[in-house]
């Protein structure tokens, strides 16, 4: 069905639900309070969004057969992005593959758009203004388009999003949705058709596997304490192969990583415990935190209150932990915390890189 719409969101889970033509879970590792904004334009055929972000995170992003996206950044000035060890840098393209899994990670704000068409139509589409066919690739493809093609798609889907946020009802005009489908249509197949393969640098499939074996590693455990030995014998990788990996993905250590999951697994406990037969000396031990002082410290400057606040606090909402969450981290905004002021990407401060049991 033809349509449009803006919003602006305020925690990361509802925004990234609302993103079409994929399925995306995140891991915000950026202090302050999220905020996305999504402009949605749904064609006849051809499906167009354009989103931001003011966290660094990370993305497992699932491509359905049901559709070929694009991606791209929008901003020519913001930094780059990370995709399964490719940097995507403003003025390339991203042509997702078929039914395909991929990682992203930003280390800033990012503002980016992308735009789809069902693999059919991409087809039928290309014929006829190009006089090819264009198939949805096998594998995930990063693009370099000439100069004029990207810059003429870019300002196209900024115009379109600009509609969309501004001015819905001009949308809705049948005869000017059905020009502006056509323009970008023809943009997108120009864009690709112009392009150049970017080379992935080396090791990038190995690190991707490695990504694929702990995300299935998470899901089989998902609620209960990892540690960092059980996950090098699982995954059958070494700690510094683990956090090279870890450090390009995440900007974490794999140790770091495995104990802030155990913080969001007390933090979800405590809200979902009865105050009357539960305490947090239990919760805190049950997930492998003996020293109750420092967690107790630690805790509160991950969540911005005291373990026993959250403990008698009935909260409006509990963030799901399912085996379907990205790799075990519950996706929401960190509560709480003060925004940083030099827009830093650290983690919260807490137990050094070392420590596994300690707070």
């Amino acid at each position: 069905m033809q349509g449009s719409a803006y919003r602006v969101f305020d925690t990361a889970e509802e925004y990234l639900h609302t993103v079409r033509a994929a399925q995306v879970q995140a891991a915000v590792h950026e202090r302050g309070t999220f905020r996305g904004e999504l402009a949605r334009i749904d064609f006849s055929r051809l499906w167009l969004q354009r989103g931001s972000e003011n966290l660094a995170r990370s993305l497992h992003i699932s491509i359905p057969k049901a559709r070929a996206p694009i991606f791209f950044l929008t901003d020519a000035a913001q930094p780059s992005t990370r995709l399964s060890g490719i940097e995507v840098q403003p003025g390339e393209l991203v042509f997702w593959g078929r039914e395909s899994e991929q990682y992203q990670r930003t280390d800033a704000a990012i503002r980016w758009g992308a735009m789809s068409l069902e693999p059919d139509a991409l087809i039928r589409a290309a014929l006829a203004i190009l006089g090819h066919e264009i198939f949805v690739p096998a594998k995930t493809l990063v693009l370099r388009p000439n100069e004029h093609a990207m810059r003429r798609l870019v300002a196209l889907h900024h115009f379109a999003g600009a509609l969309a946020k501004s001015a819905p009802d001009v949308i809705a005009h049948k005869e000017v949705a059905n020009a502006l489908e056509q323009a970008m249509v023809h943009a997108m197949l120009a864009a690709i058709d112009c392009s150049e393969e970017k080379a992935p640098v080396s090791g990038h499939r190995y690190r991707q596997h490695i990504l694929e074996r702990l995300e299935a590693f998470i899901a089989r455990n998902a609620g209960r304490p990892l540690y960092l030995t059980e996950l090098c014998e699982s995954l059958g990788a070494p700690e510094r192969t683990l956090r090279r990996v870890f450090t390009e993905q995440f900007g974490i250590s794999p140790t770091r990583y495995l104990w802030l999951r155990r913080m969001h697994l007390v933090n979800r406990a405590l809200q979902l415990a009865d105050p009357a037969c539960s305490s947090v000396t239990a919760i805190a031990m049950e997930h492998g935190f003996p020293e109750l002082g420092r967690f107790a410290t630690a805790y509160r400057q991950l969540f911005g209150e005291v373990p026993s606040a959250t403990l008698r606090r009935k909260p409006d909402f509990v963030p799901r932990i399912l085996p379907s969450s990205y790799l075990g981290l519950i996706p929401f905004e960190l509560r709480g915390l003060p925004a940083s002021s030099t827009g830093s990407t650290q983690p919260v401060e807490s137990e050094p890189d070392s420590a596994e049991v300690g707070a």
